[in-house]
């Protein structure tokens, strides 16, 4: 679980990236 655990910012920060460009 602690491997998953970088994995979830790194979803936000794609996700941020995407309204950024909306």
């Amino acid at each position: 679980m602690l491997v998953h655990l970088p994995v979830v910012p790194v979803l936000f920060a794609l996700v941020a990236v995407q309204c950024n460009f909306q």
